[in-house]
C-alpha cells in the first residue's frame, strides 16, 4: 500500500521572513551584469551577446533599421535557429578581450588575426580594404616606408593592418598614432582635420559612412595611397570560452553558402550601397 505524503504545515504569516525573502531577489542570477555584459545564458534562452565597435557599413548602429550589412547576414542565419541576438557597441580592444574572458560569445567584424584564439567559420562575412587620407590640401603620399619619416598617422588600437603596417606598429614606429575609446575613428578624424595628422588609416566604405555621420563634407580629404594592398576577410569570431562556439562556427559556414546562393547576401549589401 502507497504511503500518504505528508504536506508540510504552514505557520502563520511572518513579515520579518517575507521582507528578507524580498530583500534576497536581488541575488539571485540574472542574464545581465551591473556593467551591461551578459552572462552565459542557459540553452533554453539562446540568446547570443555579441560586441564590436562602430564600423559601419560592417557594423552599425544595432539599433537602427541599417545595423550594419555584417549584423544583418548574421542575423538571417542564426535567427531562424532560434537564436536572439544581443548586439552592443563598445570599444574594439575591450570587445576582443571580454570576449576571450568569456563575458560574451562572439565579436562581430572581426578579422582573424584579431583574436586568433577564436573560433571562426571558414566562410567569411565582410570583407574590408584600407587607405591612406589626408586633407585635400595636403601634398603629402605614400612612397614607401621612408615616407613616413616626420610624419603622423592615425590608426585605431586594436585593429589588424596589412603586414608591414602590423609590424611598424608593433615595433612602436613613432609616426603611427594610436587612438582608443568608443569613438576612436571620429577622434581620429578631428584631429586631422585640424592639422595635427598627416593621414589617417582606413577603409574607404567607413570613412564615408562617418563623415556623412559627422556631416563634413568627403571633398575634405583625399586618397594618399596604401602602405600595402591588403583585403581583409571579416568574420563573426566566437570565444573560445563559449560552449557551442565549433557548432555555431560550423552553421554559419553552411548558411553563407545557402544566402549566397538564393541572393539573400546581396540583397543586404545593396541596402549599404555595395555592390559586392
Amino acid at each position: 500500500m502507497l504511503q500518504s505524503r505528508k504536506f508540510p504545515i504552514w505557520k502563520p504569516f511572518d513579515p520579518l521572513i517575507f521582507g528578507a525573502i524580498i530583500a534576497a531577489g536581488s541575488a539571485w542570477p540574472s542574464d545581465s551584469r551591473a556593467d551591461g555584459s551578459q552572462l552565459t545564458p542557459h540553452r533554453s534562452h539562446k540568446v547570443l551577446s555579441l560586441r564590436s565597435d562602430i564600423w559601419c557599413p560592417h557594423i552599425c548602429d544595432p539599433k537602427s533599421d541599417h545595423p550594419g550589412y555584417i549584423v544583418e547576414i548574421v542575423k538571417q542565419i542564426l535567427e531562424p535557429h532560434g537564436y536572439v541576438l544581443d548586439v552592443k557597441l563598445i570599444n574594439w580592444a575591450r570587445a576582443i578581450n571580454d570576449t576571450r574572458q568569456g563575458k560574451f560569445a562572439a565579436i562581430v567584424g572581426a578579422a582573424k588575426e584579431d583574436a586568433p584564439d577564436f573560433i571562426f567559420p571558414d566562410t567569411p562575412q565582410g570583407l574590408a580594404t584600407f587607405k591612406l587620407f589626408t586633407n585635400t590640401n595636403s601634398a603629402w603620399s605614400y612612397q614607401g616606408v621612408g615616407s613616413l619619416k616626420g610624419h603622423q598617422i592615425g590608426v585605431i588600437q586594436g585593429y589588424t593592418y596589412d603586414e608591414v603596417t602590423n609590424n611598424l606598429i608593433k615595433e612602436k614606429n613613432s609616426s603611427f598614432e594610436i587612438a582608443s575609446g568608443d569613438d576612436a575613428l571620429k577622434f581620429l578624424i578631428r584631429k586631422l582635420l585640424s592639422g595635427r595628422l598627416t593621414a589617417i588609416y582606413e577603409d574607404p566604405r567607413v570613412l564615408k559612412y562617418t563623415l556623412k555621420d559627422l556631416k563634413i563634407n568627403s571633398d575634405k580629404f583625399k586618397d594618399a595611397g596604401t602602405i600595402k594592398p591588403y583585403k581583409q576577410d571579416l568574420y563573426i569570431g566566437f570565444s573560445p570560452k563559449f560552449p557551442e562556439a565549433q557548432e555555431l562556427a560550423k552553421l554559419v559556414s553552411k548558411e553563407m553558402k545557402r544566402l549566397q546562393n538564393d541572393g539573400t547576401i546581396l540583397k543586404i549589401l545593396k541596402r549599404y550601397d555595395i555592390a559586392e
